[in-house]
């Protein structure tokens, strides 16, 4: 018992030394130029996480604005007054940078660059021009040389004569003509028959015509027996039935057989009197 009173004496001392501030502190506390000082220093490391967080998200999606490909159609383009000369100077500037052109190049894929070659390319023109108007005529002047060298492949007297512009666009971009490639014409399949399917059908005709007259050849012989005094075989539905080619049956056929037969009976008689006499 006397322990635990000494125990509980010894926490209620102990306590309001906690509770008391050091001597260090209370000095800051009180005086003012050291409150200001706290304040003044601060490491640039303490900075806050969430700022260093947001900052590089923000230019992330600058880097991703600037990536994107803004599409213009053709129809957004204004137009501009094309001229003679205007037309020679673009060539002539598009000649000088391959890039432009010539798939070849490394940088024919550096959308980024092409556009900043041909902001130039209009700049120079008199009256200056923008990158996507130069770009939108030599594009229509590119297709046009394309179409025309396609026209000269073909042969034939039915095609048309170039006209005064076409001779002008071929003689503006003839070092276009290299970088042009178009593929081969395949003519459309001709569905004709054949000779030889042609001759093949003739021949299986004159089979069939054949195989008809052999087929009535047989029926006559069958007809003939070793007794002279047999009749004929009538001849039944099958051979009696007429051929698209000849038009003739089978029963007209041994009637013409029996009045052949009866001449060489009147033969065999003239024969017999005659060696009787």
């Amino acid at each position: 018992m006397p322990k635990t009173k000494q125990t509980r004496g010894r926490v209620k001392q102990r306590r309001p030394e906690a509770d008391r501030p050091e001597a260090e502190t209370a000095e800051r506390d009180h005086s003012p130029q050291s409150s200001i000082s706290s304040v003044d220093v601060i490491p640039e490391t303490q900075q806050d996480p969430l700022e260093s967080q947001r900052q590089p998200s923000s230019e992330d999606e600058a880097t991703r604005q600037q990536k994107k490909r803004v599409r213009v159609s053709k129809k957004e383009i204004p137009e501009y007054c094309w001229k003679e000369e205007v037309e020679l100077r673009l060539a002539e500037l598009v000649k000088e940078k391959p890039q432009l052109y010539d798939k070849k190049q490394k940088e024919w894929l550096n959308v980024a660059a092409k556009n900043s070659r041909w902001d130039r390319v209009g700049e120079q023109l008199e009256p200056p021009a923008t990158g996507p108007q130069c770009k939108k005529h030599y594009e229509n002047m590119r297709t046009r040389v394309g179409k025309l060298m396609k026209k000269g492949k073909k042969s034939g007297a039915g095609q048309p004569q170039r006209s005064a512009r076409d001779d002008q666009i071929m003689e503006t971009c003839s070092f276009l003509t290299q970088h042009i490639v178009q593929g081969e014409t395949v003519p459309s399949e001709q569905f004709a028959v054949p000779e030889s399917a042609a001759v093949k059908i003739s021949d299986d005709d004159d089979d069939e015509v054949r195989s008809t007259g052999s087929q009535s050849q047989a029926s006559t012989t069958t007809g003939k027996g070793k007794g002279k005094g047999k009749p004929s075989r009538p001849p039944t539905t099958e051979t009696a039935t007429t051929t698209a080619d000849t038009g003739v049956t089978q029963s007209d056929l041994s009637d013409a057989v029996k009045q052949v037969r009866i001449p060489m009976s009147t033969c065999r008689l003239y024969s017999s009197l005659i060696h009787c006499s």
